[in-house]
């Protein structure tokens, strides 16, 4: 680390800007870190996504595409790019967020010879592949610290090898809206043409086979065939895996639901759409820490979701919400329908959930747990450098 500088140079490393949990958290902490202590400058293999324009526009933003592959040898320039950048920057700290950042960025960093390494990873690796875990393990190897959202995260990286020691967790934050029933209350029931007196549940994410949408569907097919006139909606941006939103569409065709699902496409609108919401469901197969849970239970909305990875830890069954078992369309119209049928535990819920996100999962703190984090392993890195008379340290090996 460099000794003669006042502030902290951070390199943060990103896919893209798309809308995504990921993302909407990087921007939070590029934005929210504390001028007088840190340089933040960010990299990006594209410069697309809605999200971009909300960094703040003084931050440099540096790009390495990748072509086809990373052992394309334009990909390999780039990694030697970002290398030399590293030194001619004088970054510090280099954290790289998902597994491409982490694989691609993380070595070049480690041959720069200067910064500390901070490889992230926000899922629990549920559907990852043999040699991409290979890959991580390699790249956690080269890493002083590797950081998880959820302790499910956590202990999913060590089971895959990564030291205990080096892992740490810092939960995902999330700005608190003021309660619903605000100006916005009505929109989006206008937009579809749905009647002021129905109740609206909402999935919220993106379009994958992985967040268990198809179970969400058949949900609904039950609670319609009990007689309950609700409508489903479904917001999201568009599946990367072909033909998975139109499957899920051709489902709810196939269930004659097409008066009771509606979907929104992604929006840009999703916290007022929250007023006019009565129930989140979060139907995933697999997850880290979900932001969707986190924002539905900061709009006080009690949350179904289903019983993996950190949803856990964030809905507590019975107080803030109920969990269920993932793939059992019966078990979560069952908890639909409970909350459905006593308002009032589902309004206890919502608001419990609430104070719970102001107290442990706002902003404000996981702004102050980053800045700790990276002040620690920065002050570690200039011990050892003290002692050891070195340019670059390993912190925990």
């Amino acid at each position: 680390m460099s000794t003669n500088r006042n502030r902290i140079r951070i390199l943060k490393f990103l896919n893209h800007f798309n809308i995504g949990g990921t993302e909407r958290q990087f921007v939070h902490i590029a934005n929210g870190l504390n001028p007088s202590k840190f340089d933040v400058e960010v990299a990006c293999f594209r410069t697309e996504g809605p999200l971009l324009h909300r960094l703040r526009p003084e931050m440099p933003l540096l790009t390495y595409p990748v072509y086809k592959s990373f052992h394309h040898f334009r990909s390999l320039l780039s990694q030697l790019r970002l290398a030399k950048d590293i030194r001619k920057r004088k970054i510090d700290i280099v954290h790289t967020y998902g597994w491409y950042p982490n694989v691609f960025g993380l070595p070049p960093a480690w041959l720069a010879m200067r910064p500390i390494l901070i490889a992230s990873m926000r899922d629990a690796g549920a559907y990852m592949k043999p040699s991409k875990i290979r890959a991580l393990k390699f790249t956690c190897a080269l890493a002083d610290c590797v950081l998880s959202n959820s302790a499910a995260g956590k202990d999913w990286l060590v089971r895959q090898g990564v030291p205990e020691k080096k892992v740490e967790v810092i939960r995902n934050g999330v700005a608190v809206p003021a309660l619903r029933g605000g100006p916005g209350r009505g929109r989006i029931r206008q937009e579809f043409g749905i009647p002021a007196d129905t109740p609206l549940c909402a999935y919220v994410g993106r379009v994958v086979s992985g967040k268990g949408i198809d179970f969400y569907v058949r949900a609904a097919r039950i609670l319609a065939d009990q007689g309950r006139n609700v409508r489903f909606l479904i917001i999201g941006a568009l599946s990367a895996e072909k033909d998975y939103r139109s499957e899920i569409e051709m489902l709810a065709r196939e269930l004659n639901l097409n008066d009771h699902v509606v979907f929104t496409g992604e929006r840009q609108d999703v916290a007022e759409i929250l007023r006019e919401v009565d129930i989140v469901v979060h139907p995933s197969l697999t997850e880290g820490l979900s932001n969707v849970i986190l924002e539905a239970m900061a709009a006080g909305l009690p949350v179904v979701a289903t019983r993996v990875g950190g949803n856990p830890e964030l809905v507590q069954d019975g107080r803030t919400g109920l969990l269920v078992p993932k793939e059992d369309e019966r078990e979560l119209a069952r908890a639909i329908a409970s909350l459905l049928d006593d308002p009032g535990s589902a309004r206890k819920f919502g608001e419990a959930g609430r104070e719970r996100i102001i107290r442990e999962f706002s902003i404000r703190n996981l702004l102050k747990q980053t800045e700790e984090l990276y002040l620690r392993l920065s002050e570690q890195a200039l011990i050892f450098n003290r002692i050891a008379g070195t340019i670059r340290r390993p912190v925990w090996r």
